[in-house]
């Protein structure tokens, strides 16, 4: 098994076109709450939500955080500290991305 401090030193994503791509999904789930909170209440169906509207995202959030990478001037994302302690890390990420191990298929 590996120590937290490796796990840590394994997870930092630096890849600018990969992290990019994660705030813009990110992003996207933000936006699309927030019409669906005015819908919503347009309709009259319910009240606009006050919950997080990245709730869906909690897993991302939980597990990792966004920063930048002073020496490249570019963004990055790495596991938490909190997170890598974990014994269980493999089962949680199977559990919201079921084939992120399996392999690639065209």
């Amino acid at each position: 098994a590996l120590s937290t401090e490796r796990r840590l030193s394994l997870m930092i994503f630096k890849d600018a076109a990969l992290v990019g791509r994660f705030e813009a999904c990110l992003q996207a789930l933000f936006q699309k709450q927030l019409v669906m909170d005015v819908t919503m209440t347009g309709l009259g169906l319910a009240e606009a939500s006050t919950a997080d509207p990245l709730a869906g995202a909690s897993f991302l959030i939980s597990a990792f955080e966004f920063s930048w990478d002073e020496e490249r001037s570019l963004p990055q994302m790495a596991m938490k500290p909190e997170f890598a302690k974990r014994s269980d890390i493999f089962e949680a990420l199977r559990s919201v991305l079921p084939d992120v191990f399996s392999e690639k298929r065209v």
